[in-house]
């Protein structure tokens, strides 16, 4: 097992265990860390789905809908073409 050659190696069995304890405090707060990302994961997660929801459930006037519509079918808008085309096919 190679460690970190950099690192102090503990001369009593009192530092030996204060490393221990500073490392098991790291280790703790590493996985507190962890948990508040996931937290975060999920947050961002819930706030897509509702902004996604909010938008598809807006309400949209009949002519936003029609020029939508066209776009979709033409690749591109134009309100006056637009509802122009809607009323020739109609």
């Amino acid at each position: 097992m190679t460690g970190d050659p950099g690192a102090r190696v503990p001369e009593t069995l009192d530092e030996a265990r204060a490393i221990i304890a500073q490392q098991a405090s790291e280790i703790e707060h590493l996985r507190r860390r962890i948990d508040d990302d996931r937290l975060v994961d999920e947050l961002r997660e819930a706030v897509r789905l509702s902004v996604t929801a909010s938008a598809i459930a807006t309400p949209v006037s009949h002519a936003r809908l029609l020029d939508l519509i066209v776009a979709t079918k033409t690749g591109r808008t134009s309100s006056g073409r637009a509802g122009g085309c809607w009323a020739r096919a109609t």
